[in-house]
């Protein structure tokens, strides 16, 4: 990319291919443009990624059996220490809380803008992160700041790392990830996801920052797309899309373009066992995220995803009119352009991407 920076471990491969588009009167050829990270899992790229995304089960598990002892322990019968143990159990309560109460941003940008470099260029090697546009120009000419919708969602969408500004692998307006909430409510990982450009997916932050022309990512289907997951239909794809709306009303409202992003490469990162149901499914929705047990590297619960490659394709510009006050006909027109483009963008990519066996269910 012309004005992509990596350090010097890093090998960017870049290569251009066409593909054809299909209008009413002709055939026109797009140029696409790709670039490829060199792959390295090894013990420093694997830490780094730990310290991003890995550490959410030791959060889980040291909270849990220090409950466990807790509650079984009394002073006169504890397998443990018993006065050790309750220090132990103070000190990691004390810990978290302070963590919740400090800011996000906590110990400022000056500080942790050198660990969060360090922690996204080690997962772009991690993950032998791979970016393809199909008309890179006409993102990196956009006079307005871009939403970029990207699916699928997954056990844990951590692809959108490739927006991070730390990167500069999206070319255009600087862009931020935008993720649950509920992320920003978790000791030690809201000020982590903070650290490497994440932001809350809500209306507030996706007007403060189109308003400011910065660009935004997100995964539209969000934690739906996880509880309808059916594990008897591993070829199967399913995203949330026909009644995510939201963004589309956004999208006219500031007159921000919007391109689709397929990620090819994120499922089988995490093997799972899904709780479903009515009831689970509304629970999910209720706290942002789904309670479900998930494993990747190592075979560690909530631990390492597996590093299987991230290739991001990213579709053409959908060009959205500024509406004031956008008719429900708009949003419904703008919308279904959207979900048909990110269908045909699979379609196009599929086969080159190791996805040709797959099927892509949209509801």
């Amino acid at each position: 990319m012309g004005n992509h920076q990596v350090s010097s471990s890093q090998n960017l491969e870049v290569g251009n291919s066409t593909h054809a588009k299909d209008t009413s009167n002709k055939t026109e050829k797009k140029k696409i443009t790709s670039y490829k990270t060199e792959q390295k899992c090894g013990i420093v790229n694997t830490l780094a990624v730990f310290v991003w995304i890995g550490w959410m089960g030791t959060i889980v598990y040291t909270s849990v059996i220090l409950f466990i002892l807790y509650m079984n322990c009394s002073e006169d019968a504890c397998i443990v220490n018993y006065h050790a143990l309750r220090f132990c159990c103070t000190a990691w309560t004390t810990v978290c809380a302070i963590s919740i109460a400090l800011p996000r941003s906590f110990p400022g940008e000056r500080l942790y803008r050198y660990p969060a470099k360090w922690i996204m260029s080690c997962a772009e090697e991690y993950f032998g992160l791979q970016t393809v546009f199909e008309d890179e120009d006409a993102i990196r000419g956009s006079d307005k700041a871009i939403i970029f919708a990207m699916e699928p969602h997954d056990m844990l969408p951590f692809s959108v790392f490739a927006f991070s500004p730390y990167l500069k692998r999206v070319p255009g307006k600087e862009a931020s990830a935008l993720m649950s909430s509920a992320v920003f409510a978790l000791p030690f990982i809201k000020q982590v996801y903070t650290w490497v450009g994440g932001n809350p997916v809500d209306k507030k932050t996706f007007l403060s920052r189109l308003g400011n022309n910065l660009a935004v990512s997100f995964v539209p289907g969000g934690v739906q797309e996880v509880t309808m997951m059916d594990p008897n239909k591993p070829d199967e794809i399913l995203l949330f899309l026909k009644k995510r709306k939201g963004f589309v009303k956004i999208a006219l409202q500031t007159g921000s373009p919007v391109v689709p992003v397929f990620n090819f490469g994120l499922i089988g990162c995490y093997k799972y066992f899904l709780p479903q149901g009515k009831l689970m499914s509304k629970f999910a929705r209720l706290i942002g995220f789904l309670p479900v047990i998930f494993w990747g590297r190592f075979g560690i619960p909530m631990g390492l995803p597996n590093p299987n490659v991230q290739t991001l394709v990213f579709g053409e510009v959908i060009q959205v009119p500024k509406e004031e006050q956008p008719t429900q006909e708009s949003i419904d027109k703008h919308h279904a352009l959207f979900v048909d483009e990110m269908e045909k963008l699979f379609e196009r990519h599929k086969e080159q991407y190791g996805y040709s066996d797959r099927t892509l269910r949209i509801v």
